[in-house]
């Protein structure tokens, strides 16, 4: 299973480059954040949003379920944090603006 605190950070590049034409990032996106896959946590008990993230493997501090080998089942910040990034900025280009570093500007988005 990919490591999903990998795709929340890079699909905020994709969302960047959807803006130019690809419709890449836009599904990458709803798969990523789609309550019935893998990707998201539905747990109250959870306290992250994103599912199936690494945070260091070397340490030891990854949670590794019985029976298996491999670490999976955990958030991290920055998986949860990118993830949430590129969803506020698809919403906000849906509304016709275009965020900037020093803020955002009126673009006239086309589907």
């Amino acid at each position: 299973m990919p490591r999903a605190d990998a795709a929340g950070v890079r699909v905020g590049a994709l969302v960047r480059l959807a803006f130019s034409g690809p419709k890449a990032a836009p599904r990458v996106l709803e798969t990523l954040l789609d309550p019935s896959g893998p990707y998201v946590s539905t747990s109250p008990r959870h306290e992250g949003l994103l599912l199936h993230s690494i945070y260091h493997r070397p340490g030891g501090w990854d949670h590794v379920p019985s029976g298996s080998r491999i670490p999976r089942g955990e958030s991290s910040m920055w998986g949860d944090y990118h993830a949430r990034e590129a969803a506020l900025y698809v919403l906000r280009l849906c509304s016709g603006q275009y965020l900037t570093f020093f803020g955002a500007e009126r673009v006239k988005v086309s589907a």
